[in-house]
C-alpha cells in the first residue's frame, strides 16, 4: 500500500481540485512500466487508487481531464474516490 495526502485543508475551488488530481498524477507519469511489471510479477487482481476529498459548499464536483485518464488507464489503475462534506472536518 501507498499513501500520500496532498491537500490536508479542504478543497475550495475547481483551480485546487485540479492542482490536487494534477499533483497524484504526476506522481505516476513515466512509471507506467513499473507498473506493467507490477501486474506481470505479482499478479494482483486489481491496482487502484481510491481516495477520499473533503469539499467545501463552493466546489461543486470531481473530475479528470483526458490526458490524465489515460495514465491511469496506461498504469491500469482504476479509480474510486469518495466525497466528505468538509464540514466533518469540524
Amino acid at each position: 500500500m501507498w499513501n500520500l495526502e496532498l491537500h490536508a485543508a479542504p478543497l475550495v475551488d475547481g483551480r485546487e481540485h485540479a492542482n490536487a488530481v494534477g499533483t497524484l498524477i504526476d506522481q505516476l507519469k513515466g512509471r507506467e512500466h513499473l507498473f506493467a511489471e507490477l501486474a506481470k510479477t505479482l499478479r494482483p487482481a486489481s491496482i487502484s487508487i481510491y481516495g477520499g476529498f473533503y469539499v467545501s459548499d463552493e466546489q461543486q464536483g470531481v473530475w479528470l481531464d483526458p490526458d490524465q485518464m489515460a495514465v491511469l488507464a496506461a498504469c491500469g489503475i482504476g479509480w474510486g474516490l469518495d466525497l466528505f462534506e468538509a464540514t466533518m472536518l469540524s
